[in-house]
Order: structure tokens, then C-alpha cells, then sequence
């Protein structure tokens, strides 16, 4: 897939405070649409048992990821952030 690079799939469950906040804002901004979604109470939503498969792709210029599903994923999302238009030549 040109170059890319993927992470283990256990990022969610790194010490790094910066993982740390991400993790909990993906958990939150979940918990809050399924609590909404399904009109359940703050009881309810506390008897659910999330599981995270997290990871992270680096894709430089030619790059990408090809058309896949996740087949036993309830919910599946994806967060991009954009360095901007200035790539560092990456060191051979």
C-alpha cells in the first residue's frame, strides 16, 4: 500500500497521557451516541462492556489503505489528522 506504516492494534491501552485523552474522548464521544441512539439510562450505559481494537496508521505520499471491513466490529471509526502540506523527506 505505498508507504504506509500501522501500529499494533493496542494503542487504547498506551500510558501516554496524549493516548490516554484520545482514548477517553473516542470511549466518551461512543458512549454518549449509544446512550442517546438506544435511550438508555446512566444505570444502563453502566452495565455495558466496551472493547477496543485501536491502532494507527502514518501514510506518506503515494500512500493509502485499500478498500477492507472490519466484519466483528459493532462500530468502526477513523480519526485523520493532516500535518499540513510540508512532508519531511523521510531518512532511507
Amino acid at each position: 500500500h505505498g508507504d504506509l506504516f500501522e501500529s499494533r492494534f493496542d494503542l487504547f491501552s498506551w500510558p501516554d497521557p496524549p493516548v490516554r485523552r484520545l482514548a477517553k474522548g473516542c470511549h466518551d464521544a461512543l458512549a454518549r451516541l449509544v446512550q442517546k441512539l438506544n435511550g438508555y439510562s446512566e444505570v444502563q450505559m453502566g452495565q455495558l462492556r466496551f472493547s477496543y481494537h485501536a491502532w494507527f496508521h502514518v501514510t506518506r505520499k503515494f500512500g493509502y489503505q485499500g478498500q477492507h471491513n472490519h466484519p466483528n466490529a459493532s462500530w468502526s471509526g477513523i480519526f485523520c489528522v493532516d500535518l499540513g502540506d510540508e512532508i519531511p523527506e523521510r531518512p532511507d
